[in-house]
């Protein structure tokens, strides 16, 4: 009902364009040929109203569909740590976009937690473990024998399994409800790590 609202008052500014007079009483009869001819030149300034609206929503990672490519081609994706968009789901083409756009980088646990959460897996479980270098008078009986290198290792905990659920509002027709799956977390942790640095995975319920 709103959009054909819409319709109807581009038609009406479009007679109003008209001049007043006897001659142009078949502005306001539908019947006429008149009224029909000028009625059909709104669907133009509609459509152009209409597609306007819908460019809000395009511009936004969030809600966007018609421009999904062109935001994976000016972030360069898919990389290294995505499958090809045929495989994936709406919602996760449009969450790789989102994290791609608010990833500001870090060395800390709660970058990592941060940097999880963005790719939709659960912050709650993950962790991120520093392996210190082993001082003698400092260390414990028990503790790694993390020397030389191994100062620049550190270990990020997880689960398993994670879940990628399906939401509504932003999965799409044909859309799995769960994908399940790790191999993203690690490629992600190790394309946004330090350089200089080394990443271990421990996977499993155990490892907390």
């Amino acid at each position: 009902m709103a959009d054909i609202g819409l319709r109807s008052k581009y038609s009406k500014v479009i007679r109003r364009l008209f001049p007043k007079g006897l001659a142009w009483l078949g502005l306001q009869d539908f019947e006429s040929n008149l009224y029909k001819l000028l009625d059909s030149y709104s669907n133009e300034p509609y459509r152009i109203d209409k597609r306007s609206t819908e460019l809000i929503k395009e511009v936004d990672p969030r809600t966007t569909l018609e421009l999904l490519r062109d935001w994976e081609r000016l972030l360069g994706l898919p990389d290294e740590c995505d499958s090809a968009p045929e495989d994936q789901s709406i919602q996760e083409r449009r969450t790789r976009i989102i994290q791609v756009l608010t990833t500001r980088g870090g060395q800390n646990e709660s970058f990592y937690q941060q940097l999880a959460a963005n790719f939709g897996f659960d912050v709650d479980v993950i962790s991120a473990e520093d392996q210190p270098p082993f001082l003698a008078g400092q260390a414990r009986a028990g503790d790694r024998l993390t020397n030389g290198l191994w100062r620049y290792a550190f270990v990020i905990k997880a689960p398993a399994e994670f879940l990628v659920l399906f939401k509504a509002g932003q999965g799409a027709a044909g859309d799995p409800l769960v994908k399940v799956g790790n191999s993203v977390l690690e490629c992600l942790m190790e394309k946004h790590k330090p350089a200089h640095t080394v990443v271990l995975f421990s996977f499993g319920d155990d490892s907390f």
